[in-house]
């Protein structure tokens, strides 16, 4: 989605309430994998000093406590997505018989649109650039799980199954 992150760190409770309600959400949807929005510059480069990350990690000790190890949860560039999300959200404004948005419906409309615009993104690519995150004290299991997913992805991609 566009840039809202912070110039600070969120505090450690809010990313805490955050990482609860997500994983009660995928609780509640039978989730196996949750992806997150990762922005980064237009050459790629990160630009938000790890916060992402970290709230992954966060996230995922959340999850491996409530929900065990079948749940991912992997970081998708979501470079313009926002963009993408405005240029639909205009087009839909000048159909015929449209809804505009009021500008205090404009934000709420514009994140959503762009999350499934990098769910979208994730899904059409088969999620093969994404990054998974992995505890630090999963060691090997974490580094076999990441090892097997890309060997999954590739034999998709060949149509080997």
């Amino acid at each position: 989605a566009h840039d809202h992150s912070p110039s600070f760190p969120i505090s450690t409770q809010l990313r805490t309430e955050l990482s609860t309600s997500v994983v009660n959400y995928v609780i509640s949807e039978q989730a196996t994998n949750i992806v997150l929005g990762l922005p980064l510059h237009k050459d790629g480069s990160d630009r938000t000093e790890q916060h992402h990350r970290e709230f992954g990690q966060l996230l995922l000790q959340e999850v491996r406590k409530r929900c065990g190890t079948n749940i991912s949860i992997t970081l998708w560039d979501e470079r313009y997505t926002s963009k993408e999300a405005a240029t639909r959200i205009k087009a839909e404004a000048i159909a015929p018989k449209s809804r505009i948005p009021s500008a205090s419906d404009l934000e709420t409309e514009l994140d959503a649109d762009a999350a499934c615009i990098i769910l979208e993104d994730y899904y059409k690519e088969f999620g093969e650039e994404s990054e998974v995150i992995v505890l630090e004290d999963e060691g090997w299991e974490g580094n076999v799980r990441k090892f097997m997913s890309g060997i999954w992805n590739c034999k998709r991609n060949k149509g080997w199954i």
